[in-house]
Parts: C-alpha cells; structure tokens; sequence
C-alpha cells in the first residue's frame, strides 16, 4: 500500500497508469491495495478505481 502511494505520489503518470491496471485486473490487485490507498490513488489520478 505505502509503497504503490509513494510512487504514485512521486512519479509523475504512475497514478493514472496504477488506475488502468486496477480496472483490468482488479481481483489481482485486491491483496495489494486496501481502500485508503484507493482513496489516494483516485484523488491523485483524478478517476475512479474499482474497488
């Protein structure tokens, strides 16, 4: 969780790039990203991500 926020946080075109891979795959993903790290992902990507 920490880690996927910081580097969405610091690399610039992570978070929309983390977005789209959370929507193709979202069952991959479960186990690695909790809900406040979804939170963060969506207000930094600017879209919404599934849960």
């Amino acid at each position: 969780d920490r880690g996927l926020v910081d580097l969405a946080r610091h690399l610039p075109g992570f978070a929309p790039r983390l977005t789209g891979w959370l929507s193709e795959a979202p069952q991959d993903w479960a186990a690695l990203v909790g809900p406040s790290t979804r939170r963060t992902i969506e207000h930094l990507a600017g879209a919404g991500v599934p849960a």
